[in-house]
């Protein structure tokens, strides 16, 4: 079975997917089969990528857990699952507390996250 149909139904989302090794994930996942959501501050006015029926585009800030939870219902309403999270976008401990990090990962992968409830800082070195 090629790879293609091997991945044709699982999803990923792409943080910092306008441009640079972001974009080139984007593209790569979606040669690959896969169906990608792709987020930055600005992804549907980059001109890197027309959204298709494998590709959803999800601008805003990644550090802001208004856009987390966009991605996440971008994801399952188009798609219906999220497989796969590449974080390729910055996240400084400047810009947002380890709670926020906290809350956003819980969001994408609440099983996991709830393993490391008791140590927020643990788990937003991770994210």
């Amino acid at each position: 079975m090629s790879s293609e149909k091997t991945n044709a139904r699982k999803t990923v989302i792409v943080t910092g997917g306008s441009q640079g090794i972001g974009a080139g994930l984007v593209r790569t996942f979606l040669d690959r089969g896969y169906r990608v959501v792709a987020n930055s501050r600005n992804i549907s006015r980059s001109n890197g990528f027309t959204p298709s029926g494998g590709l959803a585009l999800v601008d805003g800030n990644i550090a802001e857990f208004a856009t987390a939870e966009k991605i996440v219902e971008v994801a399952k309403s188009q798609f219906g699952s999220i497989d796969a999270l590449v974080n390729n976008a910055g996240i400084s401990s400047r810009s947002v507390s380890p709670n926020t990090r906290l809350k956003i990962c819980g969001l994408l992968f609440p099983s996991t996250s709830m393993a490391f409830s008791s140590s927020a800082s643990l788990l937003s070195s991770r994210c």
